[in-house]
C-alpha cells in the first residue's frame, strides 16, 4: 500500500468519525498490566530501535517496582508534555483516517497477550471491523526530533513493532496512522510476515529470558541474525 499524506490544516471541516460498539474482550485480554514486552518495545528488545537502547530497556524491565506505577489511562498530563498533545489529537487523526480509508473504527483500549508467550503483550486501541484487508489501526505521534526517520517511509524498527502487534493479536494487517510534527499524516499498512515474525519471537524470547534471569541482554550476533533472516526486505532497510 502506498503512503497517504494528509495535511491537517486549521479551519478544515473535521470528518465524522464512524464508531461501532466495542466487542466483549476475549480470553487473551489482560485486566491489569503485567510484566512483559509491548509492541512499542519489540525492536528495542532485540537491539534494533535507534531511539531505545536494548540495555536501557533491560534495565527498566529488571528494576524493582514500587507498586505505585500509574497506568496510561489514569495518568494526568500537562499541556507542556508531548503525551498531552498526542492524546488530544488522537480522535482527530482517527477521523481523518476514517475519511481517507472509508473504514469504520471501533475503539477498544485492550491490553492483550500472546496465547503461547504471555510476556508478549500489545495494547490494541482501534479495530477495523468488517474490513478483509486490514484489521487494526495504530496511532503514532512523531515529534521534530524523530521526523527525519519518516521522510522515506516506514522505518524498519516501527515495522518490527507492528509485526509484534500482529503476532500477539493473530491479525493479518495493521494500518499505522502516523502524525508527523502535528501537521502531516502518513498511513502505512503492515501485513503479516511469518518468517520475520518467527525470528522476532525467538529473539524476544531470548531477551525476556535475560530479564527473568537478571542477566545482561542479547549479543550483537543475535541482532544481526534477524537482519540476515529478512535480508533484502523492508525490515532491514537503513540498517548496516
Amino acid at each position: 500500500m502506498s503512503n497517504v499524506f494528509v495535511a491537517l490544516q486549521p479551519g478544515r471541516t473535521r470528518p465524522k468519525l464512524k464508531l461501532v460498539p466495542a466487542s466483549e474482550p476475549g480470553a487473551s485480554v489482560l485486566q491489569d498490566a503485567a510484566p512483559g514486552i509491548e509492541a512499542s518495545e519489540a525492536a528495542a528488545a532485540i537491539g534494533l530501535d535507534p531511539a531505545k537502547p536494548q540495555l536501557s530497556l533491560w534495565r527498566a524491565k529488571t528494576a524493582p517496582t514500587s507498586g505505585t506505577e500509574v497506568s496510561p489511562e489514569t495518568q494526568t498530563w500537562t499541556e507542556t508534555s508531548a503525551q498531552y498533545w498526542r492524546t488530544l489529537l488522537e480522535p482527530l487523526v482517527a477521523s481523518v483516517y476514517t475519511k481517507r480509508s472509508g473504514n469504520t473504527l471501533r475503539r477498544v483500549n485492550l491490553l492483550t497477550r500472546h496465547p503461547a508467550y504471555p510476556w508478549m503483550q500489545a495494547r490494541v486501541d482501534w479495530e477495523v471491523p468488517g474490513c478483509p484487508e486490514v484489521h487494526l489501526m495504530r496511532y503514532l505521534s512523531v515529534g521534530r526530533q524523530d521526523a527525519a526517520a519518516w521522510e522515506e517511509g516506514l522505518p524498519a524498527h516501527e515495522r518490527l513493532n507492528a509485526l509484534h502487534l500482529l503476532a500477539v493479536t493473530g491479525k493479518q494487517a495493521v494500518d499505522l496512522a502516523v502524525l508527523v510534527c502535528g501537521q502531516e499524516l502518513q498511513i502505512h499498512r503492515v501485513a503479516r510476515d511469518e518468517p520475520v515474525i518467527a525470528r522476532l519471537v525467538l529473539l524476544e524470547s531470548r531477551f525476556w529470558r535475560c530479564v527473568e534471569l537478571n542477566q545482561s541482554p542479547l549479543s550483537s550476533s543475535d541482532q544481526r541474525s534477524i537482519r540476515s533472516a529478512a535480508e533484502g526486505g523492508e525490515v532491514v532497510r537503513g540498517l548496516p
